[in-house]
């Protein structure tokens, strides 16, 4: 029962268990965590280290876990967290720790990276069998690169192996039949998109994928080890964080038009993840400049700190509403 002893220490400990958990990985002396600020000084000062598990646990599993607990604690189990815990550090425990649980292994890439650069991304979109990312198989995968001027864009058509139902090829215009006769095996496309992807990560790219917890939760579920190891840019979820008042449709047809970027073709995966890019760009360029000036670690720490709140609404808004809320994921930018 030792995994259960972690979790119940974690879930008791709140916000200290923050530097608990994870110190418990590295060798050597660890500093006391009593605070949040304390807790991220001590994540902090792991940056480009090695980290080494004494009890078997992967570093994921260690603050996936602890993200677990507090969310648990929050909901009620063991037991119920005061109001001003799950109203203020409880959230953002939460948040840090599901985001440093998506970026396993040494946090070498953020480091290498000062502020975030908006000129340096590779943007990436799925077309898939499926709204449902733990089922769903590849149908195109694209990857457009954008290195100062340098812009390369590659689009692959994939057999993903099974049907593609008919709502799915409505959406996206690929038929099963087209996809058997044109498209590469499913795996070959699956293992390339994860190495370039892994690639713009070393060469110090950020990760533009619009609905990032969709796409990257089909990586997840598709490879069984998919990790996020350096920074990752959700447009989607920064204008629902810095605009989350205003109303109307926010996919990724409504969102071009409100940014005033173009979108050539919406469905066609190098379209999207172009047109995706375009609204990166514009909203850190233009529209929000603070966020340039954020660090890869601090944008990260930002997004999944405003998507479990934005969950968590939204998710009372439908209980209150009596609608199925069991599905829904606070976890940024990735889900289990």
């Amino acid at each position: 029962m030792q995994r259960r002893t972690l979790l119940k220490g974690a879930a008791v400990g709140g916000v200290v268990a923050l530097g608990a958990g994870f110190w418990a990985l590295p060798t050597g002396t660890a500093p006391a965590a009593r605070t949040l600020d304390g807790a991220r000084s001590v994540l902090a000062g792991f940056q480009g280290k090695a980290l080494v598990s004494i009890q078997g646990w992967t570093p994921t599993e260690v603050f996936n876990h602890c993200a677990q607990s507090i969310e648990y604690s929050m909901e009620g189990y063991p037991q119920l967290k005061p109001a001003w815990f799950r109203h203020s550090v409880g959230p953002v425990a939460f948040a840090v720790f599901s985001a440093r649980g998506a970026r396993v292994g040494p946090l070498i890439t953020m480091s290498r990276m000062a502020t975030f650069d908006a000129s340096r991304m590779l943007s990436f979109d799925l077309e898939t069998t499926s709204a449902n990312p733990r089922t769903a198989r590849i149908v195109t995968s694209a990857l457009v690169r954008i290195d100062g001027r340098d812009v390369t864009a590659t689009e692959t058509l994939a057999d993903p192996g099974v049907e593609i139902p008919a709502e799915a090829a409505q959406v996206h215009g690929i038929s099963t039949e087209q996809a058997r006769a044109e498209g590469r095996p499913h795996d070959e496309v699956l293992r390339e998109t994860v190495a370039e992807i892994k690639q713009a990560w070393k060469d110090g790219l950020t990760l533009v994928v619009f609905n990032a917890p969709y796409d990257l939760t089909v990586l997840r579920h598709l490879t069984g080890d998919f990790t996020v190891t350096g920074p990752v840019y959700d447009p989607l979820l920064v204008d629902r964080a810095k605009d989350r008042y205003r109303k109307g449709s926010r996919n990724l047809t409504a969102l071009s038009e409100h940014y005033g970027v173009r979108l050539d073709n919406a469905h066609e995966a190098t379209s999207d993840a172009m047109a995706a890019a375009r609204i990166a760009w514009k909203q850190v360029r233009k529209v929000w400049p603070e966020l340039s000036q954020m660090s890869p670690g601090e944008l990260m720490e930002y997004q999944a700190v405003e998507y479990y709140h934005l969950q968590n609404n939204l998710r009372k808004h439908f209980d209150a509403k009596g609608r199925d809320t069991s599905g829904f994921s606070s976890s940024w930018p990735m889900q289990g």
